[in-house]
């Protein structure tokens, strides 16, 4: 992921839920917030969310948006955000900006 100065990217682990739907298949809801700790406007890049297995390759990858494009100084926003379907070996979750 790309470095991106003035913004914070916070996806806590404990927020982070997967598990079986009753049709059996499997669902991850990401948690987090991005955060501007500059005193400048920034826009928010996309946010690239990877599962990997436990032999640590990538089965998922997807890019989702915050629900604002840009941030005022010490603005915060919420992502809450289903991703479905995920395969069943993910089990570890990556959160990081989109590259460009």
């Amino acid at each position: 992921a790309e470095d991106q100065p003035g913004l914070k990217l916070e996806f806590p682990p404990r927020q982070q839920q997967r598990y079986q739907l009753p049709n059996g298949t499997w669902y991850l809801s990401a948690n987090g917030t991005v955060t501007n700790i500059s005193q400048n406007p920034r826009s928010i890049p996309g946010i690239l969310i990877v599962l990997r297995d436990s032999k640590n390759r990538i089965v998922h990858m997807d890019e989702v948006r915050a629900p604002k494009r840009v941030l005022a100084p010490g603005e915060r926003v919420e992502i809450s955000e289903a991703l479905v379907p995920v395969p069943k070996a993910g089990t570890r979750v990556e959160f990081g900006w989109k590259p460009n």
